[in-house]
């Protein structure tokens, strides 16, 4: 995010699809180097690192397939490019978006009212309705089928035993009861309903807008760089324990304007804990999640853990 060694590389690619760069600036900190220009423009770099080929076709194409939805803001895809086009080690793709002006719901979050926060609650569930019921396929890259989600969901599996082992941010006493707790990927997935495409990352950061009067109005939905084709359960893990922050009032809320029947899932809870444990980013949000409430670290079970969690009757 170093602005002085990015400098060239900012106006050389904005050169490259002929817009101005005379102002620039570093974003937010976040996995991908990324720029503000001239407070009209946001142009994001793809490394290497952290799967970035991925990360910018999923980006590219998810705000192809979004563009134009009224119900879904987000800034606008202005051009798309490579750095050093022909490069045989790693060209650099970048994107440019419109440049929003509002900050995080995250730096707001703490300051709305009950009230605003569920009516934030109420136009995410909207909003991400909206996402969910975008037709795939058309494209090419989001294939309308369960394969890729249930083949990423069975490699977090099998390398999740290890991983807990390992990195220790799972209490003991919880650890050792995930063989008989986690549920088969093929039981998180109703093979029966269609996919779609999910976010994938929901997290307060990813929300951006602005607090006029009190109350908060959203100006933009962005970082599609995790999109994937999945379901409801995996795009809610960092929607309620991140944007949310656990609050199963806001849950309840979104899942009322989303348009979920609770009475379809006679075991939410336990699906979405499964789904915790295995989402990319379980190991981050559950960590934060125990730093902000010890408690948890106490609670016996992970059935109990779950109902704590997820359970909203």
């Amino acid at each position: 995010m170093d602005a002085d060694f990015w400098q060239p590389y900012v106006t050389a690619a904005m050169e490259q699809v002929n817009l101005p760069c005379i102002v620039m600036r570093g974003g937010n900190p976040g996995t991908c180097p990324t720029f503000i220009v001239d407070d009209s423009y946001v142009i994001k770099f793809f490394g290497q690192l952290f799967d970035g080929e991925r990360s910018f076709y999923a980006e590219l194409y998810a705000n192809r397939l979004v563009k134009g939805q009224e119900s879904i803001p987000v800034p606008g895809l202005v051009a798309q490019g490579k750095l050093f086009e022909g490069d045989i080690h790693w060209n650099w793709p970048y994107l440019i978006f419109e440049y929003l002006d509002g900050i995080s719901i995250g730096e707001a979050w703490g300051d709305l009212s009950l009230i605003e926060r569920q009516a934030v609650s109420s136009e995410m569930g909207t909003m991400v309705g909206a996402l969910h019921s975008i037709a795939l396929g058309e494209n090419g890259y989001f294939e309308p089928n369960w394969d890729l989600f249930r083949n990423f969901l069975k490699t977090q599996q099998a390398n999740f035993l290890n991983s807990m082992k390992n990195s220790g941010w799972l209490p003991l006493h919880l650890w050792k009861q995930l063989d008989a707790f986690l549920l088969p990927p093929d039981q998180l997935i109703k093979p029966e309903m269609k996919p779609y495409l999910i976010h994938a990352d929901l997290t307060r950061d990813h929300i951006l807008g602005k607090v006029q009067d009190g109350k908060w109005n959203t100006l933009g939905m962005i970082d599609f760089g995790d999109a994937r084709v999945g379901n409801l359960f995996y795009e809610l893990i960092a929607l309620h324990l991140d944007l949310f922050q656990g609050e199963k009032q806001m849950l309840r809320v979104f899942l009322e304007n989303y348009g979920f029947e609770m009475s379809s899932e006679t075991n939410f809870a336990e699906i979405a804990m499964s789904m915790t444990l295995l989402h990319q980013f379980g190991e981050n949000i559950l960590t934060d999640l125990f730093r902000r409430c010890p408690c948890l670290e106490q609670i016996a079970t992970l059935d109990e853990l779950a109902e704590e969690i997820w359970g909203i009757g």
